[in-house]
């Protein structure tokens, strides 16, 4: 069962703030497989027309967002369906002691938000 359907054409924007020059395998590893599944949903179900992946880091965190101006949906919906694509999301970031929230409702797009905490003075 979809959630949506697919658009034509999206235009992707990545903006990047205070990201360390080196981050660990396993936190770039779970960024990179969060951005990829992000945009797989947002390009099979969304109809977004923009979204947008925004990387920022500060003194105690490394924190990204995946938002998009699609259809949006129903996050207590979706995790009562079938798909691995949002709950192994959280997992991942949940294995590295980050935090992961998705805010979306119908017809007002979505956004996921990772927090992942430096360990150490190193993410």
């Amino acid at each position: 069962m979809r959630v949506g359907h697919a658009q034509a054409y999206c235009r992707y924007h990545l903006r990047k703030e205070n990201v360390p020059d080196e981050i660990s395998d396993d936190v770039a590893l779970c960024l990179y497989r969060v951005v990829q599944e992000g945009l797989r949903n947002i390009t099979a179900h969304s109809g977004a027309t923009n979204c947008e992946v925004h990387l920022t880091g500060d003194d105690h965190a490394l924190c990204l967002t995946v938002s998009d101006d699609g259809i949006g949906f129903d996050p207590l919906e979706v995790r009562s369906m079938p798909g691995l694509g949002l709950s192994s999301m959280r997992e991942r970031v949940q294995l590295i002691q980050g935090d992961f929230a998705i805010r979306s409702q119908p017809g007002k797009g979505a956004v996921i938000s990772v927090c992942i905490p430096f360990s150490g003075g190193e993410a």
